[in-house]
């Protein structure tokens, strides 16, 4: 058995296990996103080879949002892709209020997709689909977004100096995250929906985000005065 040093004392643990099995015997196990070993970040099913110093990544914590905040828009991509194939939801930019990102999609859109979205994510959720994750070279990486079309993430490979990078894999879509995706978190007021005149968008926050954070959903990058000056 490993003995692993933990802020609430020893805890032991089987070489080879996931820490995914002493995750589970916490009391607050559904608000550990990730753990830290000997001071490196692992996801929850990484299986401990050696013993040492053990923190768990809570929720409310500045990495636990980080988490949160990538698994929520890969949850929202996949729904977005299972409820239609034309639909592309691309992270742009992050801003002091979320997560600027850009909507392609070939046919019309309207706030009655925006509800079909919801019932997707909730549906997965509702599932317990889990997100896998595969470790390949960044070239291998880059190569295969490539190969798929999705340019922007192929260059965010090729600009990145690890030789390794993750593939995530959620419901048949595959990503690529700077921020790691660990476990699909629960929501509470998912959807809000806004547009202007110049920008057609929706919105949509997660319980464990900040208030007044969200994630804006646009169809083009022009940012109207109106949107900027919009109250939440």
């Amino acid at each position: 058995m490993l003995k692993m040093q933990t802020a609430q004392g020893e805890l032991l643990i089987e070489k080879g296990k996931s820490i995914y099995e002493l995750v589970e015997k916490q009391a607050d196990k559904e608000h550990i996103y990730a753990v830290i070993i000997n001071g490196k970040l692992h996801d929850l099913r990484y299986c401990v080879q050696e013993g040492g110093s053990l923190r768990f990544v809570y929720a409310k914590s500045e990495t636990g949002r980080l988490i949160y905040e990538r698994t929520l828009l890969f949850l929202l991509i996949a729904a977005a892709h299972e409820y239609r194939r034309d639909l592309h939801i691309i992270a742009q930019h992050s801003l002091s209020e979320g997560v600027y990102c850009d909507v392609r999609c070939t046919n019309t859109f309207t706030p009655l997709d925006v509800v079909e979205i919801e019932k997707k994510m909730k549906a997965i959720i509702a599932r317990k689909e889990s997100i896998y994750r595969k470790v390949v070279s960044t070239k291998e990486a880059a190569a295969y977004f490539e190969a798929k079309g999705m340019l922007y993430k192929a260059d965010m490979l090729a600009q990145r100096k690890s030789k390794k990078s993750s593939i995530y894999t959620l419901c048949g879509v595959d990503d690529y995250f700077t921020v790691s995706c660990y476990r699909i978190p629960p929501i509470s007021r998912s959807f809000r929906f806004a547009f202007t005149s110049k920008v057609f968008g929706f919105l949509l926050k997660g319980s464990l985000l900040p208030k007044r954070s969200c994630f804006r959903f646009f169809r083009n990058m022009r940012l109207g005065a109106d949107w900027l000056e919009s109250p939440m």
